[in-house]
């Protein structure tokens, strides 16, 4: 990925070692951000954190309830100084279930009928109290965003869009515009450092 100087300007590439040999110049332009956006699942070995912690952009969890997403961000984002990485260079991200109804009774009850758990943290509520829950999952560490999977489908998405989102936005929570143009900074990740 550091084939390229930051001012996009080529530079030969060289290794040799047990396996392979190889010299050249990459003949394809640099990439936007730099490099891609590393996204690795979470696992419960603590050397699969380890590696997370001084490899990836992302970490894309599946846990179910805030106290082990808190557990999760304050184990893998505390590793994060020993590789020379600062908590901005890491964001975890947890897979979610969405169920909206126009009162929490009517919620639950679309969510007992599409079996939306699946061992995924559950929002079930109304856009309101779903919005408010994810706003403080996001305050309190439990994790820096989510992975949706809005129910059912394929019209779940479109409520959390016109009826959560806003939501979000009015309580300065979620964007109302983007600055970038990249996965990386969409995501809120720094510029990659590059090893000249």
């Amino acid at each position: 990925w550091d084939s390229w100087t930051p001012d996009g300007i080529v530079r030969p590439f060289a290794h040799r070692g047990r396996h392979f040999d190889i010299a050249g110049e990459f003949t394809v332009p640099r990439s936007p951000q730099g490099h891609p956006v590393v996204i690795r699942p979470a696992d419960d070995r603590p050397e699969g954190n380890e590696f997370a912690a001084a490899t990836a952009d992302v970490l894309l969890a599946r846990y179910g309830t805030p106290a082990a997403g808190r557990a999760l961000h304050a184990g893998v984002k505390g590793r994060l100084a020993a590789h020379g990485r600062d908590h901005t260079d890491l964001k975890i991200m947890a897979e979610a279930t969405v169920v909206l109804g126009d009162t929490d009774g009517d919620a639950r009850e679309r969510a007992a009928g599409v079996g939306a758990s699946d061992g995924r943290w559950s929002f079930v509520g109304t856009p309101e109290s779903v919005a408010a829950e994810i706003e403080n999952c996001v305050r309190t560490g439990a994790a820096d965003g989510f992975v949706l999977v809005p129910q059912p489908a394929p019209g779940g998405l479109d409520a959390f869009v016109d009826r959560v989102v806003p939501l979000l936005q009015e309580r300065g929570a979620f964007r109302t515009a983007y600055t970038g143009t990249t996965l990386r900074s969409h995501l809120g990740l720094p510029e990659p450092v590059w090893k000249g």
